[in-house]
């Protein structure tokens, strides 16, 4: 299989959109429309998290980084029990990133 020549750049870009989404939506993650619209009126430019944090982790971006250090230690045909050796391996447990993961499932 060949990629294209512009295939680094193409992911990059993806990886930076995504990101950049995740921060900017953090302020209204899982709120509705209705929501957004009852509480804060017609938005017409950002929201503020000020929380004197500039980065903070989460599970938006920090889930794909742990499936690519899966491909990384194990290859292009990691299995899924790969992919949960990894996560173990790599997240902390109870705290951090995905401190809730698990509980009341």
């Amino acid at each position: 299989m060949t990629l294209p020549s512009d295939y680094n750049e193409r992911v990059y870009a993806g990886w930076l959109g995504k990101v950049i989404g995740v921060r900017f939506g953090a302020p209204l993650e899982n709120w509705t429309y209705e929501d957004i619209r009852d509480n804060l009126g017609e938005l017409t430019g950002y929201l503020r998290e000020d929380q004197g944090k500039i980065f903070k982790p989460d599970d938006d971006t920090a889930v794909p980084m742990v499936l690519v250090r899966a491909l990384e230690d194990y290859g292009p045909n990691a299995s899924v029990a790969d992919m949960g050796e990894t996560w173990l391996n790599y997240l902390g447990d109870q705290h951090g990133t995905l401190w809730w993961g698990g509980y009341g499932v």
